[in-house]
Order: C-alpha cells, then structure tokens, then sequence
C-alpha cells in the first residue's frame, strides 16, 4: 500500500508539473490557472452559469472565486445577464449569471487548442496501446478522488503531516519589497472628493463598464456628504501614502489610496446609517489596512449610537465581504439591479446594534446632531 501512495504521489506531481500548473499562467496567456478553468465551466454549462455554482464545480472559495471573476469580466471574458429562468427553492435564484463574450470563446478555443496539443505530443511517444489504459487510469483516479471528498473521508494517520515551524531567509540579493508609508487620517483632506471619483470610477468601469452616469450620481452624492462632515452623523476616512521625492531636497508629497465614508442621515431614518464608497487602491492592498478602515468606520458606528448600518455591494467582490461580515453585517437581500447601463446583483447587508457582541464594551452617546 505504501509502495502504490508513494507511486501516485510521485505521478501526480509530475502531471501538476507537466500541465503546467506550477507557472502562473499557461504559455501565451496572461489569465492564472482558476480563471482558466472558470471559462471552462462557463462553457461546460448547459445554461448561463451562477456564482453558487462555480464555486461548488470548482471547490474553490466564494474568496477566490470573486477575485477571478473580477479578473475575469475587467478582461472582457465574461458578461453578467439577468436569471430568466429561475429554479424554485434554489439560493441563485437572484444571482446574475455569467456566459462567455466573444473574447472569452475565443481565449477557450486557444486554451482548448493547447491541451489538445499536450495530449496529441504525449500520445506520439507512448505506446499504441497505452492510450485507453491511460485514459481508464486517469478516469478512475479522478473518481476515487473526487468520492473521497464527498464522502468527507479523514486521512490515514500514518499520513498525515506532523507541522514544523518554517525559518524566513532573509536574502541580500533579493531583498523583501519595502511597504509604502501610509497612515489613517480622519475627516477632510484636499482632494478627498477627487481621488475617491478617480479610484472608484477606474475600478468599477474596469470591473462592470460603470461609466459616465456612475461617475456623475458618485461625484454628486459624495460632494453632498463632504459638506456634511461638520455633522458629527457623518465621517470620512482616508488611506494616505507618502511619497518619496524623484529629486533629493524635494519635499515628500501624499496622496489618497483609500477611502471609506459612514453617512448617518442620507437613510432619512433616524439612527439608520450607511457605509458609502469603500475603496483602495491596488498600491496599498494586502496591508490589512481595508480591514482597519471598516474597522475605523465601525467603531465611529458604535460609538455613535446607531442602531443600524447598512450598505450595498456586489457577490464578486468578497473580499470586502468578508471584512462586513467579521464586524456583524449580515446579508438581508439581493436583487437583480440595471441601472448605468450594466446590470449586477445588488447584495444589501446590515448591521444591528441589538445582534452585535461588541456593544457591550461601548458606550454610545447620543445620534442627536
């Protein structure tokens, strides 16, 4: 038994390596590996295929899959269209639904062109009979794998790794990537209007083609809320990265890589407030610093003493998801939303002071202006 694990351990690396799996793309292509086998899917599917269901058929996370599905449509791979035809009883039933553009059919055809070749050289220098075997071997493994999953098999304890710490070299020739300088400032700052425009208009028009119209309804809602930050209702926060000089005796300049605003009268309820325009720029992202700005912006939330804190976003971007749910919102809708010219689902989350943990070591005052 432990000669035949040893065995297939030894050829499933090889295949990983073979098929390329260990480079961060195929040869030719700039999409990682997942976002490959998502065309696949899409494809595979006899109807425009759901998030839920992606996830499930790739056993990946709602996490990752949101980051490749990002990739995916700021590509022009994919396209989102509304769910005609909805299944009774089942979670997608408001999801928006993904099928290949005529990009995306023709990067598949490429993808697919690729494999064949793989295959076709491979088969060349094996034996002529070795084609059918190979083909039953590898049906049977992939089964044996996938019904071991399924069946939530525990591994042999003979197998299972014992942990060990890991030592970080530190290397001279290749020394770790300095990170930016950045702080968290509170409240306005000049060009605090400018640059959350400039960083949400970018990422959304890469992300779903929000245009001009998104741009217009963002700039005229966020300028109306700056000129209510006197309002102790409402706050602003700013991620502010210093930057270094190009030419020594220069002053260092800062500039705004991040932003998050709680607007507690735009609901017209009292004691209802709103998450508006969280964003940061890919400069600054995996510092944890979008989760010390929600963060920032909850505290502002409890102290403040609303009862309630809502906000809108989208299921591809569950990374920002992640971060609401680990202070409290829970998901209370969804619906299928058209407007500037690109539908999405609109996912609508809440916060409530009642259901949070952590209002117990507040002490909130008043929300009276």
């Amino acid at each position: 038994m432990a000669d035949l694990i040893t065995s297939l351990r030894t050829a499933s690396r090889k295949l990983v390596r073979e098929w390329g799996f260990l480079r961060p793309s195929l040869p030719g292509m700039a999409l990682s590996h997942l976002a490959v086998h998502c065309l696949i899917e899409i494809d595979n599917c006899s109807s425009p295929c759901a998030f839920s269901e992606l996830c499930t058929e790739l056993q990946v996370t709602p996490h990752d899959l949101g980051a490749v599905i990002a990739e995916l449509i700021r590509g022009g791979y994919i396209t989102i269209v509304p769910n005609s035809r909805p299944k009774e009883g089942h979670k997608e039933d408001h999801e928006g639904l993904f099928i290949l553009t005529s990009i995306g059919k023709e990067t598949l055809s490429d993808v697919n062109a690729y494999a064949q070749n793989q295959i076709a050289k491979a088969l060349q220098v094996a034996h002529p009979t070795f084609g059918t075997d190979i083909t039953t071997a590898l049906g049977l493994y992939a089964t044996a794998l996938e019904a071991s999953r399924l069946a939530e098999a525990n591994p042999t304890p003979e197998l299972t790794p014992i942990a060990s710490p890991v030592r970080e070299l530190a290397s001279p020739i290749f020394p770790p990537p300095t990170k930016p300088a950045v702080r968290i400032v509170t409240g306005y700052i000049p060009g605090l209007l400018g640059r959350t425009l400039e960083m949400n208009s970018t990422y959304y028009w890469d992300l779903v083609q929000w245009g001009p119209e998104f741009e217009s309804d963002l700039g005229a809602g966020i300028a109306d809320l700056i000129k209510r930050l006197d309002n102790p209702l409402n706050q602003a926060w700013s991620v502010v990265r210093t930057i270094s000089p190009p030419t020594p005796g220069k002053p260092a300049r800062e500039r705004i890589e991040g932003v998050i605003y709680v607007d507690g009268e735009c609901s017209g309820e009292e004691g209802v407030a709103k998450i508006r325009a969280f964003i940061l720029d890919d400069s600054v992202r995996g510092m944890g610093l979008g989760k010390r700005m929600v963060s920032e912006a909850m505290k502002f939330v409890r102290e403040s003493g609303f009862r309630e804190c809502r906000l809108t976003t989208m299921r591809m971007l569950a990374p920002a998801i992640r971060l609401y749910e680990n202070e409290g919102f829970v998901q209370t809708g969804e619906q299928w939303e058209s407007h500037w010219g690109k539908g999405h689902t609109a996912l609508h989350f809440t916060w409530r002071r009642d259901q949070d943990p952590k209002i117990d070591q507040q002490q909130p005052k008043t929300t009276e202006p």
